[in-house]
């Protein structure tokens, strides 16, 4: 990430990222964005938008996991990393 780089929070639940918010300012970081979407259809994102793509905790509450991570990499660009750990 470094100091020029940013975050995305996606989650489906508002009160998830109400939470992310919350903690986000109490810990006073400033380049976290946050937004409401379904990880299995990130389709309002750019191909090539992420450069890393963490997904932690979140793969056993998915009702598709593996399209999630196929929109996951899709919105990646080519050679990103992207990294399930739940």
């Amino acid at each position: 990430m470094g100091p020029s780089g940013s975050v995305l929070g996606i989650d489906i639940s508002a009160s998830m990222l109400a939470m992310a918010k919350d903690r986000a300012e109490r810990e006073h970081v400033t380049n976290l964005a946050l937004r409401a979407m379904d990880a299995a259809s990130l389709d309002e994102l750019a191909t090539g938008y992420f450069h890393a793509t963490l997904i932690r905790w979140g793969l056993m509450y998915m009702s598709s996991p593996a399209a999630a991570m196929a929109s996951a990499r899709r919105a990646m660009v080519p050679g990103g990393l992207l990294s399930p750990q739940s």
